[in-house]
């Protein structure tokens, strides 16, 4: 009678560890994917944030200094954004379009024709600033990168 009891015992602690163990798990399951949506969030908010410096970039007068500022503007926001939920969708990614535009800023002949597109970039990054995810403004900063001469 004693192992039968005994193998009750251990069966019994056995059976306890495993539903504990599976509560448990499916608990840090659930707190992993708050906390992982949380971060998506904030890393969204801080890819507008940057998009917004953009912005600010492009609508001051443009000297030597402010255009370099542009230029890590861009980049700031090009390493930002293959971390958002807004690389989805059709068409170019935002990674790829900011980094092209970052590449086009650094080659020195289409500076100028950067500096003659400022009022629309600067209208352009401020509306992608507030709806990142809106299709046509993408399409948009496409035709203006399209638009530069190729490095």
């Amino acid at each position: 009678m004693r192992k039968l009891s005994y193998k009750s015992v251990l069966l019994s602690i056995v059976t306890v560890w495993a539903v504990a163990s599976s509560i448990y798990l499916v608990y840090s399951k659930d707190n992993n994917q708050e906390r992982y949506n949380t971060l998506q969030e904030e890393t969204n908010k801080t890819f507008q944030r940057q998009m917004g410096q953009v912005s600010e970039c492009f609508g001051v007068q443009m000297d030597d200094s402010a255009y370099t500022k542009c230029i890590a503007a861009v980049s700031a926001a090009d390493s930002i954004s293959r971390l958002t939920t807004y690389e989805q969708g059709q068409g170019e990614t935002f990674d790829f379009l900011l980094n092209k535009l970052y590449i086009e800023m650094l080659v020195p002949d289409n500076k100028s024709t950067i500096i003659n597109h400022q009022e629309q970039l600067f209208s352009l990054f401020g509306r992608l600033t507030q709806n990142p995810a809106d299709s046509q403004l993408k399409q948009e900063l496409e035709e203006i990168v399209e638009g530069l001469k190729i490095s």
